[in-house]
């Protein structure tokens, strides 16, 4: 009996030597993509970059995002910039306020760092509360993944919201206007919309920025949970509903 026990028992060890074996040389002959290319792959190839990041433990990508936010806001504050329509615009704001004449233009440079920021600071937090909320639909839902892993798909979502921004704010540019136009709120009257917040709320909503956002948050929800693209739709369209819900009171 003793020498059958030995005989399994190194039966096993064979197995699990060829197991580390195959491992082994799994991991020396991975090819590893590099870093820029994950973040080149997070706009051109999404599927391909989540594909090699998201299904880390723990996840990755939220470097993808970080790096992200702080390229496209500086991008976006520039197009803000050199917009002349937007920046005759602030200068209006700041006279509205009774900022002296000589220190307008030092006072809005300040605005722009300033609002540089809080938009990056606010990202996360969006990202957070988001989640939160798609973590109560995800456990609705009966499905399963750790929470770090929504949070990386929403910052990777928001992150690809800044892409289409920066685009639709160069759009922008070369038409004249001091407004993203990447919406319907862009085929209305401009001063019918902003006597009826409502309106431009819901109108504005609907935009280029938002249906990317959602393209990746299903395929992020999607792979992570790994639920069908079909319930993942589902699940994101109904966090996108509490959105504009949520819009719609603070409007």
């Amino acid at each position: 009996m003793s020498e059958l026990k030995k005989e399994e028992r190194d039966t096993f060890d064979g197995g699990f030597a060829v197991v580390d074996r195959e491992r082994l040389i799994e991991e020396e002959t991975r090819v590893v993509t590099p870093w820029y290319k994950h973040f080149i792959n997070s706009i051109i190839a999404p599927s391909k970059m989540m594909q090699e990041n998201l299904l880390h433990e723990p996840p990755k990508g939220n470097s993808i995002a970080v790096v992200g936010f702080i390229l496209f806001i500086i991008l976006i504050t520039f197009m803000q910039h050199i917009n002349p329509e937007i920046r005759q615009m602030v200068y209006d704001a700041l006279r509205n306020k009774d900022v002296a004449e000589d220190m307008i233009g030092q006072q809005y440079i300040v605005t722009l760092i300033i609002g540089a920021i809080s938009s990056f600071v606010a990202l996360f937090a969006i990202a957070f509360v988001q989640t939160i909320v798609l973590q109560i639909l995800k456990v609705i839902a009966k499905d399963r993944c750790k929470f770090a892993s929504l949070y990386t798909v929403m910052l990777l979502g928001l992150f690809i919201s800044l892409v289409v921004q920066t685009v639709d704010y160069f759009a922008a540019n070369l038409i004249g206007v001091n407004y993203m136009v990447f919406n319907l709120a862009s085929l209305f009257d401009r001063t019918t919309l902003m006597a009826n917040n409502t309106l431009m709320t819901i109108l504005s909503f609907f935009s280029l920025e938002r249906i990317v956002c959602m393209i990746y948050l299903i395929m992020g929800y999607s792979m992570v949970t790994h639920k069908s693209k079909k319930k993942a739709t589902i699940i994101v369209s109904l966090l996108e509903v509490i959105i504009l819900g949520f819009s719609l009171i603070f409007a």
